[in-house]
C-alpha cells in the first residue's frame, strides 16, 4: 500500500515537472505590427509644351489696275473724270451719248476722247456681235447688239469730227473701220426707226477719196 502511494506521488511530481517544462518552453508571441504594403510611387506626368504660335503670313497688297475694267452696257459704275473729260459710268451708250452732245457743241476734241474710249473698251465685243449676224438685226432684237450699235455710231461721229478739222486721213480710217468691221451697226432715231451709220460712212468715204471734204 505504501509503495502504491509512493508511486502515485512520483507520478504526480513527474507530471508537474513536465507541465512546468512545457510552460516555459512555449514561445512568446509578440504583437508585431502587420507589414505595411509599400505604396507605389507614381511619377508626375511631364507637362506637354505647346508648340509656338504660328505667325500668319501677310498677304501682299493687290496692285491696282492701270485702267478701269470694261463693264457691260447694262451695268452702271461710278468713274472719275480722266484727261479733263468725264466718261461717266463708262457704258457704251453713255460714251456714244456724250459724242452726240459734243457734236452739237462742236467740241471735236471731246468727240475724239469719248469715241476713242468707246472703241478701246468695246470694239472687240462689237466685232463679235457683227460676226454673229448675217444681216441687220430686226427691230425687235436690234438693241441686243448694243456694242455693235454704239461703237459703230461713235466711229461715224469720230469720222465727222476729224473731217471738221480737215484731218481727212484719220476720218477715212474711222469710216473704213465702221464699213469693214461693223457694217451691221444700227442707230436708233428718236422719230421711231433705225438708220445705218455704215451706209452713211460709205457716202462720206466716196467724197473724201475723190478729194472732197464731205
Amino acid at each position: 500500500m505504501r509503495k502504491s502511494l509512493y508511486a502515485v506521488a512520483a507520478l504526480l511530481v513527474a507530471l508537474s515537472i513536465f507541465i512546468v517544462t512545457l510552460r516555459f518552453a512555449k514561445p512568446t508571441l509578440t504583437n508585431a505590427p502587420a507589414p505595411t504594403a509599400a505604396t507605389p510611387t507614381v511619377a508626375a506626368p511631364t507637362p506637354v509644351t505647346a508648340p509656338p504660335a504660328l505667325t500668319p503670313a501677310v498677304a501682299p497688297s493687290p496692285t491696282p489696275a492701270a485702267a478701269p475694267t470694261p463693264v457691260p452696257a447694262t451695268t452702271a459704275t461710278t468713274a472719275p473724270a480722266a484727261d479733263g473729260y468725264d466718261f461717266g459710268d463708262f457704258k457704251s451708250s453713255t460714251l456714244t451719248g456724250k459724242c452726240w452732245k459734243a457734236l452739237e457743241d462742236k467740241d471735236y476734241n471731246a468727240i475724239i476722247a469719248y469715241a476713242t474710249k468707246c472703241s478701246d473698251m468695246y470694239l472687240a465685243t462689237a466685232i463679235e456681235q457683227q460676226n454673229s449676224l448675217k444681216d441687220f438685226a430686226p427691230k425687235d432684237t436690234a438693241f441686243n447688239e448694243w456694242a455693235l450699235n454704239d461703237v459703230g455710231t461713235s466711229l461715224y461721229i469720230l469720222g465727222m469730227a476729224y473731217q471738221a478739222q480737215n484731218q481727212n486721213a484719220k476720218a477715212i480710217e474711222a469710216y473704213k473701220t465702221l464699213v469693214d468691221k461693223l457694217s451691221f451697226c444700227q442707230c436708233w432715231d428718236p422719230k421711231g426707226w433705225f438708220w445705218h451709220p455704215a451706209d452713211a460712212a460709205k457716202e462720206k468715204l466716196a467724197g473724201l477719196e475723190f478729194g472732197g471734204s464731205k
